[in-house]
């Protein structure tokens, strides 16, 4: 098992990198995904309503994002004294890292060959294009979070016959 460490340590770093290197607005709609995060981050509604301050980017009351509230949510957390780009960008690396574990456990259910497991953590490790979304505010990582965790349910139930997993797809 420690040889599955080294491709995970990899995309950390690589991942860390990103986050804390390179400039603002780098990625795709980034400035806009802190921009939506931030109205979330003094308010407790679900839902906004639109103001003058937030027609910049256009209508806010037809679009909710689960991922802008939970951000908008741990903004609060931030205790670190970074600004919230950066504290944005590493909560994006645990999603990321988060849903790269699961799928390294949903596939120790489909084999447990070492060699199996090492291949399928450096293809989507080696793919440059996962390291460096991970490492920007981009929903991108919390929908794979939440693709990974209904794959292993899947793999659970179907493996095993596990009625609590198939529940957990519902």
């Amino acid at each position: 098992m420690p040889l599955l460490a080294s491709p995970l340590l990899y995309f950390l770093f690589g991942a860390c990198f990103v986050a804390l290197k390179t400039g603002a607005n780098i990625g795709p709609d980034e400035s806009e995904h802190v921009w939506r995060a931030l109205l979330y981050k003094n308010t407790l509604k679900i839902h906004l309503t639109d103001t003058d301050e937030t027609m910049f980017y256009g209508l806010v009351s037809r679009f909710f994002y689960l991922y802008h509230w939970l951000l908008g949510k741990s903004a609060h957390l931030n205790l670190f004294g970074v600004g919230d780009l950066i504290f944005f960008r590493l909560i994006n690396v645990g999603l990321a890292t988060s849903s790269l574990l699961l799928l390294l456990y949903g596939a120790s259910l489909v084999s447990r060959s070492t060699l199996f497991l090492l291949g399928v953590m450096w293809w989507v490790v080696l793919v440059t294009m996962e390291v460096f979304i991970a490492g920007l505010v981009s929903y991108d990582n919390l929908a794979n979070l939440i693709c990974s965790a209904s794959i292993v349910l899947f793999l659970k139930w179907y493996r095993f016959d596990d009625s609590k997993a198939f529940l957990g797809l519902l």
